[in-house]
């Protein structure tokens, strides 16, 4: 009976842990060269009081103008983000971060965001390191639409061809 009741229990913490809010804080490539930070609650229950911590300045694109740490977003709390929201930020393009005029203040490698939010009576505070160094040598992935167009475009050549050859 002991054991029922504790896979009883694990079942119901495992339902409320598949319920609550989850705000992941990612690094997206999928446009590279151009890097992108992801913030997004990828939970089924909205965050509440979501705040947005960087640990130091991120110049986008290397423009003291643009400076992450200074943005709403890491500077004002968000009442509710719902499930589904997300918020991107580009970041810059690899030769900015890590070319040879890239000197690590304006444009760091390596930062932490931390998010801080509200489920119920719990809060929760979550730090994610970005270390970008990971996607220093990275290529953009091939795109599969292009790849099908592109062999769709040759299907249809080597047709042409073909019909030229019968005439």
């Amino acid at each position: 009976m002991k054991d029922a009741g504790r896979a009883l229990a694990d079942i119901r913490g495992y339902l409320e842990e598949d319920r609550r809010p989850h705000v992941a804080v990612t690094v997206n490539v999928e446009e590279l060269p151009l890097i992108h930070l992801r913030i997004a609650n990828d939970g089924r229950m909205p965050a509440k009081e979501l705040r947005l911590t960087i640990s130091r300045g991120f110049f986008s694109f290397g423009d003291p103008e643009q400076n992450l740490a200074q943005s709403a977003s890491f500077n004002q709390e968000i009442g509710s983000f719902p499930p589904g929201a997300e918020l991107f930020f580009p970041l810059a393009e690899t030769s900015t971060i890590f070319g040879a005029a890239a000197d690590g203040m304006a444009t760091p490698s390596r930062f932490w965001v931390t998010v801080s939010y509200r489920h119920g009576d719990e809060i929760v505070e979550e730090a994610t390191e970005i270390d970008l160094n990971a996607f220093r040598d990275a290529v953009a992935r091939p795109n599969a639409l292009a790849t099908e167009i592109r062999k769709i475009r040759e299907l249809l050549a080597a047709i042409l061809e073909e019909r030229s050859l019968r005439r």
